[in-house]
């Protein structure tokens, strides 16, 4: 996709055309372009290492080379590959780690995110991410904390899900499927609906993870936006399984969830962005929604001025309201934490200690995850700018 013919990248800046044509030469494994005229390196090197993919363009120029790049830029993007290289070393040491002693223990457990999205790209350096995510059985919630603590990690809150070490490293765990099969926990239904690569370590399908990959990605690009390293997740894995996936299976189960038409046009998308596909109009807005860049008129835009909670509740679904609200004032995995700290207690004593653990809980989230001003802009919101960020989402192809 070159600057001049995609009507999409047209209304973007220049770093931010030339980004895409970049990215996209890397995905496609092409000599990188020359920059363009009046190009601000500093500017792309910053696009290039928010978006998450300054490894990738470090690699491409370290491999194929980048004559039009100075030597300046040459350097900054070879010290983010370094970096990166690092990182992940680090990263995967640390897993293999984990993972061996989830075994040792006998805990089944299923990699998520960008552990597995990792293992798709040439290299794993060149996808980075910032935790472990793992699901597990709810049952082993004890167990899997023991052997985290066992290896040096401390809680990062009182729910008992993320465990962080020294400050560089997290890991995140998961009671519930991820995906919408309309069932909570991983009991039994689900492992045998996994692929296992051994007596505890699982995979999805590819089918599966593809599901995840979209409903995962839907769920933050609808809270606000994704980089760009998330839409190459996706670039690269279609283009990588898209022949091996059972499409028919796949699209009767995304059309039950109401995320066809999102898929159609996300998929689009990243071929507009990266592989020199068409574009249109829908594909302009979205183009420009990936990079922030969106007019003050633009419907879209006003989904990023209100709070996560705001925008997750039209005005005329008071039943949605209700859900979302009670979902953040008794998280599940809260419930699940203060059940077990309360279960050694004589019953008469347990639900005094459930309060004071609420208690305490509230006073700390409240501040924490600034309630106060996501509520005022809920409040604040009217309903024309909440229909209008309903209908922003429909055209993209969200329920």
């Amino acid at each position: 996709m070159s600057p001049e013919s995609s009507s999409s990248a047209k209304s973007l800046g220049i770093e931010e055309r030339f980004l895409l044509d970049v990215v996209g030469a890397c995905l496609k494994e092409e000599e990188l372009p020359n920059p363009p005229d009046n190009f601000s390196e500093d500017e792309f090197a910053k696009l290039a290492r928010a978006h998450r993919v300054a490894p990738l363009i470090g690699y491409a120029v370290r491999d194929r080379g980048a004559r039009g790049f100075s030597s300046a830029l040459r350097a900054k993007l070879d010290l983010e590959l370094t970096v990166a290289v690092a990182i992940e070393t680090r990263q995967s040491s640390e897993i293999a780690k984990i993972d061996e002693r989830f075994k040792a223990a006998k805990i089944r457990f299923l990699p998520l995110k960008g552990r597995v999205a990792r293992e798709f790209y040439k290299e794993p350096f060149l996808r980075p991410m910032n935790d472990y995510d793992v699901l597990i059985d709810e049952t082993d919630a004890e167990k899997v904390a023991n052997v985290l603590t066992q290896l040096g990690y401390v809680p990062v809150s009182s729910e008992l899900q993320g465990f962080r070490k020294d400050n560089w490293f997290e890991v995140d765990l998961h009671f519930n499927s991820p995906l919408q099969e309309g069932a909570r926990g991983a009991g039994p239904n689900f492992w045998s609906a996994r692929i296992p690569l051994d007596d505890f370590e699982y995979r999805f399908s590819k089918e599966d993870f593809y599901r995840y990959m979209i409903e995962h990605f839907a769920k933050h690009w609808k809270r606000g936006g994704a980089l760009l390293r998330d839409y190459c997740d996706i670039a690269i894995y279609s283009r990588k399984f898209g022949g091996e996936l059972d499409r028919e299976k796949l699209d009767s189960e995304l059309e039950r969830y109401g995320l066809a038409r999102f898929v159609r046009n996300l998929e689009r998308l990243v071929d507009s962005m990266f592989f020199g596909g068409e574009t249109d109009p829908l594909l302009d807005e979205l183009t420009r929604y990936a990079f922030g860049r969106l007019d003050e008129k633009d419907e879209s835009r006003k989904a990023l001025k209100i709070a996560a909670i705001g925008s997750e509740i039209p005005q005329n679904a008071s039943f949605r309201w209700a859900r979302v609200v009670a979902s953040r004032v008794f998280p599940r995995a809260a419930k699940m934490h203060f059940a077990r700290r309360v279960q050694a207690l004589p019953p008469a004593l347990r639900i005094t200690k459930k309060i004071a653990l609420w208690i305490g809980y509230w006073a700390r989230r409240l501040f924490r995850v600034g309630f106060f001003k996501n509520a005022f802009a809920l409040l604040a919101g009217n309903r024309r700018a909440e229909n209008e960020i309903e209908a922003f989402y429909r055209r993209a192809g969200l329920p």
